[in-house]
């Protein structure tokens, strides 16, 4: 283990970087102490004290370790970082001895909102506090969201203005995942940073810092309509993330059929976004595309994908089993939309410069559905069967969405665009 430490240290002998104390085991998972846990002779109360010992310890000797690699008279001249998250926080509020040079960083709780804040007490430390917040997150498949993040800026700039209030100021640390397409949220976090502490600038006033954002990378003064469009996408999506969604998340019989407005809802904004898309300059679509296009269509596809699944699923349970294929056909269809989608993302757009960024289907677990979770009627000699089994020609309009085909085969072959409906 302290070869281990060492070698890490030497390889960044050299750099100005932040070295982070503690352990936890491999692969992200909690710290190990099997020694400890196993052990019959000791009550809980003692093996929690023991695990308290144990990471002691095991701060105790990196420090050494830094230190006399740096050629350091004290451990503390050089910036360390402790981070209680999930099975080291109860070890810390055990009472676990941290010196007071290290830098306590806090976490957020994956999903937008910061878990806890120093204390009065714990605001006094020489070594400050910290904060690791994710814009993207990688988990088990229920829980990650690696194709888009829905958090809306507005929730962002309430955490870190709550982060800074209550002393979190020395360093901010943004998981952006691979960077795309999350450059607004990055830039956001950055220049929030940079301002927290001036109550009038521009990150605290989110409309405002949004019209002016995409009026900045956009011309035409489109910022109002784009910031609109965002705020109402980021709403939507983050009551629950493309890369969460289930059968039957939303009810298409209760609640005024709570599904079928808000895949009307997304459809709006994908109308609405294309004709912005569509009255910009040629040499700004494939920007626009990337910094909100794409993340409303991804939004409005995958959503639609469900609704038609669910809907094929109540029409079979209501014996309509034609209207079940159909449904089974249009959610498909959906899912081709998104497809193709993140082949132009990837192929065509900005003349293939991000080819591969955008592949949230190939991620281990897939960051999305592949397929949803429809109910065919199974029936041969329906229409819908027939086309399904490459006996015939299939084309369908969607209202507001890209022209699709059906081949012979089955396989989505091309989007074609039509006035101003659907990205290239």
């Amino acid at each position: 283990m302290q070869e281990y430490w060492r070698e890490s240290v030497e390889q960044n002998a050299a750099y100005e970087v932040s070295f982070t104390l503690g352990m936890r085991g491999i692969h992200d998972s909690g710290f190990r102490t099997r020694a400890i846990d196993e052990n019959a002779a000791l009550s809980e109360k003692q093996k929690l004290e023991a695990r308290v010992r144990l990471l002691e310890k095991v701060i105790t000797d990196q420090r050494e370790i830094i230190r006399s690699v740096l050629h350091h008279e004290r451990p503390d001249q050089a910036l360390q970082v402790f981070i209680p998250y999930k099975g080291v926080l109860p070890l810390y509020d055990a009472g676990l001895a941290l010196p007071e040079d290290i830098t306590v960083m806090w976490t957020n709780d994956n999903f937008g909102h910061i878990r806890r804040y120093p204390s009065k007490q714990e605001q006094m430390r020489k070594g400050g506090h910290a904060l690791y917040f994710h814009s993207s997150y990688w988990a088990p498949a229920p829980l990650s969201y690696l194709f888009i993040n829905s958090i809306p800026l507005a929730q962002t700039g309430c955490e870190l203005r709550k982060a800074y209030e209550n002393g979190i100021r020395k360093i901010w640390v943004d998981n952006v995942g691979a960077l795309k397409p999350l450059e607004q949220d990055m830039e956001y976090f950055l220049a929030f940073g940079w301002d927290a502490a001036r109550a009038e600038a521009l990150v605290h006033h989110i409309h405002e810092y949004l019209v002016r954002w995409f009026n900045e990378q956009f011309s035409g003064n489109f910022g109002e309509e784009c910031a609109r469009i965002y705020e109402a996408y980021a709403q939507i999506t983050n009551v629950c993330k493309v890369e969460h969604l289930y059968r039957n998340a939303f009810s298409q019989t209760a609640y005024g059929d709570e599904a079928s407005r808000r895949v009307n809802r997304l459809k709006e904004l994908y109308s609405r976004v294309c004709r912005v898309h569509d009255a910009l300059p040629a040499d700004e679509r494939d920007a626009f595309f990337e910094l909100l296009g794409m993340k409303v269509s991804a939004s409005y596809f995958i959503n639609a994908a469900f609704y038609y699944a669910d809907r094929s699923r109540l029409s079979y349970r209501q014996g309509k089993m034609q209207c079940a294929d159909e449904y089974l056909h249009l959610s498909r269809r959906m899912m081709g939309c998104k497809r193709q989608m993140l082949y132009f993302y990837n192929h065509r757009m900005a003349g293939g410069k991000w080819k591969g960024i955008l592949t949230p289907e190939a991620f281990p677990p897939p960051a999305s559905c592949i397929y949803t979770d429809a109910k065919p009627a199974l029936s041969i000699g329906e229409t819908a069967m027939a086309s399904s089994s490459g006996t015939k020609k299939r084309r369908a309009r969607l209202p507001g969405a890209p022209r699709i085909e059906t081949a012979a085969s089955g396989s989505i072959s091309t989007l074609k665009r039509t006035g101003a409906r659907g990205f290239p």
